[in-house]
This record gives structure tokens, C-alpha cells and sequence, in this order.
């Protein structure tokens, strides 16, 4: 995000609201007003959201990263060294969807707010790259194991994030509440997700009559 490139903390964020250092850093805080309607918002929104939980680095670090006791590094700690490159892809996976659900607040703020792209053409920051990329690195030691077959690294982590933020986001919104009613079935249904991401991504054996 905007405020992570600019420093903008919970900490800071009302220095920088009295004295933006930039347009686009005046329109996210709402000092100039108009963008907020855009979205149904109050001009101020992102500002309110920096002030009470954090930037989006903030919010990684105390949710998901080293600040959390709930970081995903335990699942992946839980695998232990000798774990596949596809078991560790499936850990990040669960510890997605677990984050989510057991911080939805959190969840809403990172993914559901609009992103500050609307108003400032920005490259990621390192929080806002680094899950993403580390799904990357994972597929590719995937593909060179022989655990995937031979695609596109980048690609396939993006579907697979599709394929669980598109669900997750499902359940948080209560639309799934008929079919997945408690945090178990909707963790039973990621796994399922994933197992079915993993048929369709194994290396093909090229035999004759193979559909």
C-alpha cells in the first residue's frame, strides 16, 4: 500500500494527515476530500484504518509474521525440515484460510478494503510482495521436484490464491452458511480445494488413452 511506501504508521498517521507530503498521500487520508465517495466510504476511511490496526505491514507482522503467536511460520514449523516443497504450499494454504478466520477484522482490512492502487500507482511493498512470492518460490521447488508438472510458477500460485481467498472470502460473508456452518467444515473444505488443485497440477504421464 501507499501508506507502507510512505511510512505512514499507526504512530505517524496523524502527522501525515495535518501535513501530507504528497496529493495522493492528501486523497488517501482524506485531507482532500472527494475519493471516499467512490467506494461508498467516508473521505477518511484509510486514515481511520491506519489509526486503529496499522498499515498493511503493521497489520502482516501482528497477524501473520514474526509479532504474531499465531505466525505462519508454525505451520510451516510443524512440518518439520525435510518437508516437501507441496506440503510447506499446503501449510500456507491452512494458515491463510486459519487467519482469516480467526481474524476477520484483520482479513477485511488487508483484502476488502480498496486497495490504494485506486489512487496511486505504487510497486508492492516487501509485506505486500512477500506471501505472494513466497507461494512462487514454493510452486517452482514444486515443478523442479516433479511434484507439479512443468507450468508457470507465477500463474499457478495465483489461481491457487484465487481458489482460497475466493473461498474464504465466501465463508467470512455467511453465503456458504447452508452448506459449511463452523470453522471445521470450512477447513475441510480448503484441504479438499487444495487436493483438487494438486490433481490437476501433477506432472502428466503423456500414456496413450490418458484424458
Amino acid at each position: 500500500w501507499l501508506a507502507d511506501q510512505e511510512g505512514i504508521t499507526s504512530e505517524k498517521v496523524d502527522e501525515f494527515k495535518a501535513n501530507p507530503p504528497s496529493p495522493e498521500v492528501a486523497v488517501m487520508l482524506g485531507t482532500t476530500p472527494g475519493v471516499g465517495k467512490r467506494f461508498g466510504l467516508p473521505d477518511d476511511w484509510a486514515y481511520n484504518v491506519i489509526k486503529h490496526v496499522g498499515n498493511y505491514a503493521e497489520i502482516f507482522e501482528r497477524s501473520l509474521g514474526q509479532e504474531s503467536p499465531d505466525q505462519m511460520d508454525r505451520e510451516m514449523s510443524a512440518l518439520g525440515e525435510t518437508a516437501t516443497a507441496l506440503a510447506q504450499y499446503g501449510a500456507m494454504g491452512r494458515a491463510y484460510a486459519r487467519f482469516a478466520v480467526e481474524n476477520p477484522a484483520y482479513f477485511r482490512v488487508m483484502f476488502e478494503l480498496p486497495a490504494t492502487t485506486e489512487l496511486h500507482s505504487h510497486e508492492p511493498c516487501d509485506s505486500e510482495r512477500g506471501g505472494f512470492e513466497s507461494g512462487v518460490a514454493l510452486v517452482a521447488r514444486a515443478i523442479e521436484a516433479g511434484e507439479f508438472g512443468q507450468m508457470d510458477a507465477r500463474h499457478t500460485t495465483l489461481m491457487g490464491w484465487g481458489v482460497i481467498h475466493g473461498l474464504t472470502t465466501l465463508y467470512l460473508s455467511g453465503r456458504m452458511r447452508d452448506q459449511v456452518g463452523d470453522p471445521e467444515s470450512f477447513y475441510e473444505l480448503i484441504e479438499s480445494a487444495m487436493q483438487s488443485l494438486y490433481t490437476g497440477w501433477r506432472p502428466q504421464c503423456g500414456c496413450k488413452g490418458d484424458a
